[in-house]
């Protein structure tokens, strides 16, 4: 192990995976620096590795490869020694307390309060908890099979996918469905100002522009304060993230000798608010070491079948990653290609009307001329309400992804068949949960700010 042997090596491993897997680090400590490995002072430092504090030097030991603020709070009560010069540090007074919010070679600077960041993280999770619960209570989540000689806790494990993946359904669903309602409604309000606009008899119509700007500034407002946008992709990416980590610890997959926790690479160094989702990746990692080194028996296979999957296009059938991304690539296709028709054929007739105005005299009839601008002007408009639908919903986007994903999963499938070795299989196994975390991190980023906004605000 390195520089370490015997006891103080397993003294350091022992502190290492206290500093790892802890959200709050409790510490009762004189402050001072460390004499040896795996003492107090020792596990502060590992603790705070990536603010300038030394790791345990064994090989078995990951890398810090957390972000530079994320898992390292530290509640710090001093404590005095009974021995000579045994008295806490910098003359601070045995049992005073607070959280240590900066460490460099044994200077602490308490704090009674906690970060605001670690608040945070911890709020979010137990708003996790509490939707979570909710949905349990009421019978709407479908528990997974569990997995024949699993431990408890991996299968464990396997329903807070499950229940993660329902509620970004769940949360996405609303979502979709008040973005219709605000189209739909936007549609309304342009129909009622050009028919106003045009038919000085329909001036009625001004109310119904009015109420119908109203509704959709309403409705848009309502999905922002309850935080539909934010829940379905936060949710959805610690669904996909915990799926990654899952399977690849049943599967024995390790990283350079050491297992792969997906949570190293994870949103590492982006947005904040997102930690609580890496923060719960470590809670479930840390359930997930009841799967043992090598993973469970026939985790490999496991996770071939039930995360890679199978698929046959023709038939339409199919299971896992690869189905998935197929069917709802398809759906996504199929939806595109109605709407741009739709659009594009109401953009035609809207033109045709305009040409039949300029080079029809004849039609400047004041009974006919009218329609034909009222035409002129819904048409256009329609087309271009569901051009911005497809903007909104980032439909384009997830085609691509889908795309992507499935030829991804597609690739792996193929290479995981045959008499390819364990090592071969783990290894490509790594490399699909690498990219598909990376694919999902991307996606989040990119669009935590497509939040829903009223008509009038595109």
């Amino acid at each position: 192990m390195g520089g370490l042997h015997g006891r103080d090596a397993l003294y350091a491993l022992a502190g290492d995976f206290l500093a790892r897997y802890s959200f709050i680090l409790l510490a009762l400590w004189d402050g001072k620096p460390a004499a040896g490995p795996g003492g107090t002072a020792a596990v502060v430092d590992y603790r705070f590795a990536s603010r300038g504090g030394a790791r345990p030097a064994t090989q078995e030991l990951r890398d810090i490869a957390l972000g530079e603020a994320d898992n390292s709070l530290v509640y710090h009560i001093l404590v005095s020694r009974a021995r000579v010069n045994g008295e806490p540090t910098n003359g601070h007074q045995p049992l005073t307390t607070g959280y240590l919010h900066e460490y460099a070679g044994g200077r602490s600077a308490l704090q009674d309060t906690m970060p605001d960041q670690s608040r945070r993280v911890l709020d979010r999770t137990e708003e996790f908890n509490r939707v979570a619960s909710r949905g349990l209570l009421a019978n709407r989540i479908i528990a997974p099979t569990p997995l024949v000689g699993a431990p408890h806790a991996v299968n464990r494990c396997a329903r807070l996918i499950a229940v993660s993946d329902h509620l970004a359904t769940l949360f996405r669903h609303r979502l979709m469905r008040i973005t219709a309602w605000t189209y739909g409604i936007g549609a309304v309000m342009g129909c009622a100002f050009v028919l106003y606009s045009k038919i000085p008899a329909m001036w009625g119509l001004i109310y119904v522009f009015f109420g119908a700007a109203l509704a959709t500034i309403a409705l848009s407002r309502y999905a922002e304060r309850r935080g539909w946008h934010r829940d379905h992709l936060e949710y959805r990416a610690l669904c996909e993230g915990l799926r990654v980590q899952f399977y690849l610890r049943v599967a024995g997959v390790r990283d350079e000798g050491r297992l792969h926790t997906g949570d190293e690479s994870f949103l590492r160094r982006q947005d904040p608010e997102l930690d609580w989702i890496r923060n719960g990746m470590r809670a479930v990692d840390f359930e997930m070491h009841d799967a043992g080194r090598d993973g469970i028996l026939g985790g490999i296979e496991h996770a071939l079948e039930a995360w890679v999957g199978s698929l046959d296009p023709v038939r339409d059938l199919g299971a896992g990653q690869l189905a998935y991304f197929w069917r709802a690539g398809e759906r996504r296709h199929r939806m595109i290609t109605l709407t741009e028709r739709t659009g594009a054929t109401t953009l035609v007739l809207g033109l045709a009307a305009a040409a039949a105005l300029c080079f029809i005299p004849v039609l400047h009839v004041a009974y006919v001329k009218t329609p034909l601008v009222v035409t002129m002007g819904l048409l256009p408009l329609v087309a271009g309400i569901l051009e911005a639908w497809l903007q909104k919903t980032a439909a384009k986007e997830l085609a691509r992804q889908y795309a992507y994903m499935y030829r991804l999963f597609d690739e792996a499938r193929t290479q995981l068949q045959g008499d390819a070795s364990d090592d071969h299989r783990r290894s490509v196994l790594y490399s699909l949960g690498r990219a598909a975390l990376s694919e999902q991190a991307t996606w989040v980023l990119l669009n935590r700010d497509r939040k829903l906004r009223h008509l009038p605000s595109h």
